[in-house]
């Protein structure tokens, strides 16, 4: 079978969608380390990918400290939010 993308109201997940508006996919490497918009920016994406991890059953510990969500982190800070949270979504992980 054959899904529509509009018969799913999966397109709603973007509306609103801005690339300089708080909640938006931030751009960290475009923010000055240290200051309370990066640290605001990097906590949203931090415990984006945190919750992605534990959606797959491990802890937000076991997340932590795993070398994946440190790379995925390093790619946010990059300047690749969305492909680090497209990364936390795609990986395969275990307790």
């Amino acid at each position: 079978m054959t899904y529509n993308w509009y018969d799913t109201r999966a397109q709603t997940w973007y509306e609103g969608y801005s690339s300089g508006a708080a909640g938006s996919f931030q751009d960290l490497s475009k923010l000055t380390k240290g200051t309370a918009d990066y640290n605001k920016a990097l906590d949203a994406v931090t415990n984006n990918i945190i919750g992605l991890f534990e959606d797959k059953g491990i802890t937000a510990s076991q997340a932590q400290n795993s070398q994946q969500f440190k790379d995925l982190i390093a790619k946010a800070e990059a300047g690749d939010t969305k492909g680090a949270f497209q990364g936390a979504a795609a990986a395969v992980t275990s307790a």
